[in-house]
């Protein structure tokens, strides 16, 4: 039976300040492990929103991805989402090396938006993420669904993001600073709903991630994301999957939610019209999206625990 780890409620990341051996990571609460995964050009804190309430019924360890908030890009590898996954299992192995969870838990559960979401399905078709197996995994508007290559919108926006904050930096504060104009920046990125305090912070992180120093790295980064999502027949039955993407998310359209690789299961659950969502829903309904994932994560919501 799997026991609890009793810890403080805030744990400082074993790899700052350099990060050359993991990535950086926010890590709060007691209890089984919460994996979450954030999307392309934000880090963990995305999920500042949530944290407070996850932490209270799990030990939550919230990622900075690589090439993105504090933690470095890959070395030497193409940043696709499987390589991503083996350097997380080799930071979550060091992170284990240190606080021993595996010797408590057996099981991990990984929660994933967009670039984060895509990650989470390829960790579920491996069934195994360092020493932990998986439960579960929560997919909020994840990428990869798309039938052939990363769509045109998404990259539109990418490009065009990059190009305001990294150009025209004082002019993108100005704007985000007028709710009406901060409202039509952030309503297709992330979501309309974002105060002006976190809309700086967002596009501060986006400005300094590590893989968009370069036009030729992110161009690099846009071609390892081309790449549709294969093989989700593969995932254990064993292995309870929710896949949702809210009403409210104009970043991937219908095109880009495709269901021929991962149908709806026994173990797979679609949820492809949530009410007030946006892409990045942690600001739209707090409340709604950590309450979808504690329900999508519990032992007691499967047959397969």
């Amino acid at each position: 039976m799997e026991e609890q780890v009793q810890s403080p409620n805030n744990r400082g990341c074993i790899f700052c300040p350099n990060h050359t051996t993991g990535w950086h990571y926010n890590e709060v609460g007691t209890g089984r492990p919460l994996i979450l995964l954030h999307g392309i050009g934000m880090s963990h804190v995305a999920w500042k929103k949530l944290l407070p309430i996850l932490a209270k019924e799990r030990r939550v360890i919230a990622f900075d991805i690589a090439g993105f908030g504090s933690t470095p890009a890959l070395a030497d590898i193409d940043q696709t989402p499987v390589n991503l996954v083996a350097s997380l299992a080799e930071t979550l192995n060091r992170i284990d090396e240190k606080l021993k969870l595996s010797e408590k838990y057996e099981r991990v559960d990984i929660v994933g938006n967009s670039l984060g979401g895509y990650m989470a399905l390829e960790a579920a078709k491996l069934g195994k993420l360092a020493s932990f197996s998986i439960h579960s995994i929560v997919a909020l508007s994840p990428a990869g669904l798309w039938k052939n290559h990363f769509p045109y919108r998404t990259e539109a926006v990418l490009q065009l993001t990059r190009l305001g904050v990294r150009v025209f930096p004082r002019l993108t504060g100005v704007l985000l600073h007028r709710r009406r104009t901060r409202r039509l920046l952030m309503a297709v990125p992330v979501s309309r709903e974002v105060p002006e305090g976190d809309a700086v912070e967002l596009t501060n992180i986006f400005a300094l991630a590590p893989i968009f120093e370069s036009s030729a790295r992110l161009r690099q980064f846009r071609n390892c994301m081309k790449a549709p999502f294969k093989g989700g027949g593969t995932i254990s039955k064993n292995i309870r999957v929710t896949i949702a993407f809210g009403k409210r998310d104009l970043l991937l359209p219908s095109s880009c939610r495709l269901r021929h690789e991962i149908p709806e299961a026994e173990n797979v659950i679609w949820r492809d019209a949530q009410e007030g969502w946006a892409h990045v829903p942690m600001w739209d309904d707090p409340e709604g999206v950590a309450r979808f994932i504690l329900e999508g994560t519990t032992i007691e919501s499967t047959k397969h625990a």
